[in-house]
């Protein structure tokens, strides 16, 4: 029986002695923790809904006034704006000639000589020889001409110059004075202006001026083959392939 009182002691005293929850605890736990009262909350708000300023009294209109100032330009007089008026040249862009009037035109300056080869003992002229290289059409495979001015022309057009200014000029000096040349001439600074500008007209089928922008080119031109060419018909020679070659005279 003692034995039971002094365990039911023991037992009633471990239970007195279990720590005790208060209420202020049981708050710390089931609460998060609240931020500091002190500084910037979280989501800061405005402190008033934004809207536009009213008209009424009391509101103070800060805009800047524009004032009207004297200018220093005088009186302002009112004309009327008009389109200018386009002028349209009369004409159109050159263009270059085929194969047949080139021929044909190398064959007028030069009196019926012609860019010819010797094949058979017969010459033939390069102009048909080469006319499919340089864009004849031969009206089965191509039916239109190219008539650009390619650098493969240019170079044929320069052979072909070359050889028709060499008989020419070959042609020239053996004729006399009855039946005078058409490409040589005396140097004289007194004639070769006019030696010039019937080159011109005969190439070019342009008349030149006395004091003409053109023919002084020209004439500056025979002037620099004077310190070169070793004869007169170097010269000419040198000019006749010059006025084969430029374009007044293979475009129209």
């Amino acid at each position: 029986m003692r034995i039971l009182l002094v365990l039911s002691m023991v037992a009633i005293w471990g239970c007195d002695s279990s720590p005790q929850t208060t209420e202020s605890d049981n708050n710390a736990v089931d609460r998060p923790e609240q931020p500091p009262a002190t500084g910037q909350t979280q989501e800061p708000r405005p402190q008033q809904t934004p809207s536009m300023p009213s008209d009424g009294d009391g509101q103070q209109d800060n805009r800047p006034q524009a004032t009207m100032t004297d200018g220093h330009w005088g009186a302002s007089t009112r004309v009327g704006v008009r389109t200018p008026t386009v002028v349209v040249e009369p004409g159109r862009s050159r263009r270059r000639m085929n194969l047949d009037q080139l021929e044909s035109a190398f064959l007028r300056v030069s009196n019926d000589l012609n860019w010819t080869e010797r094949a058979n003992g017969v010459d033939v002229s390069l102009f048909q020889t080469l006319s499919a290289t340089l864009g004849k059409p031969d009206f089965i495979q191509v039916t239109t001409e190219a008539l650009d001015p390619t650098a493969l022309f240019q170079k044929f057009l320069d052979d072909a110059a070359r050889q028709v200014c060499q008989k020419m000029v070959a042609r020239d000096s053996e004729r006399n004075e009855a039946n005078p040349s058409l490409l040589l001439d005396r140097l004289a600074d007194t004639t070769i202006d006019a030696h010039l500008s019937n080159l011109v007209l005969r190439f070019h089928n342009r008349q030149l001026d006395e004091d003409s922008n053109d023919l002084a080119q020209w004439r500056w031109f025979v002037d620099s083959l004077r310190h070169v060419a070793e004869s007169d018909e170097q010269i000419w020679h040198a000019v006749c392939v010059a006025l084969f070659t430029h374009p007044d005279f293979y475009t129209y």
